[in-house]
């Protein structure tokens, strides 16, 4: 995906991940840590927070998380996994600015429905269509293994 991306490097676009390493390096894009390894703010403020990332209006917002669409994004299977409940609470700011800002949900890459990478495209400039099918068409490996895109299988809500 950072080389589908490195041609868009010269507008100055801006992502947000929560593992700020290959994406920025191959894209070029200008990176916002969220975890804040590399990022002095969210080091000392202790978490990322929607004011922070509406200083940059990323048009990329990408997590790793331990749920997709249609299965508990709750509960202890989910909030204490690896990193915890830091990890949780910072998953889930980026979900809900990213939703809360209309975002588009281009793809949500895993193995497995309990460890994904999502990927939301702001949905307001002109590259945005060319980049959402940039990340739905990838042939996306992770560590080496296949991936199925979970975005277009959430269940529908029950009707009453």
């Amino acid at each position: 995906l950072g080389l589908a991306l490195r041609g868009y490097a010269h507008r100055g676009f801006s992502l947000v991940t929560t593992e700020a390493g290959l994406l920025p390096f191959y894209s070029e894009w200008r990176a916002v840590d969220a975890w804040g390894l590399n990022d002095s703010h969210i080091a000392h403020a202790g978490s990322v927070d929607e004011a922070y990332l509406d200083r940059y209006q990323p048009e990329i917002v990408t997590f790793h998380a331990y749920f997709s669409p249609g299965v508990p994004d709750h509960g202890p299977s989910v909030e204490t996994r690896s990193l915890g409940r830091p990890w949780y609470r910072m998953v889930k700011t980026l979900q809900h600015y990213a939703e809360r800002r209309g975002y588009v949900l281009a793809a949500c890459y895993g193995r497995h429905r309990r460890d994904t990478h999502y990927y939301y495209v702001r949905a307001d400039f002109a590259q945005s269509a060319e980049i959402v099918a940039r990340i739905r068409n990838l042939h996306y490996l992770w560590d080496g293994e296949r991936t199925r895109d979970f975005a277009g299988e959430a269940k529908p809500a029950p009707t009453e």
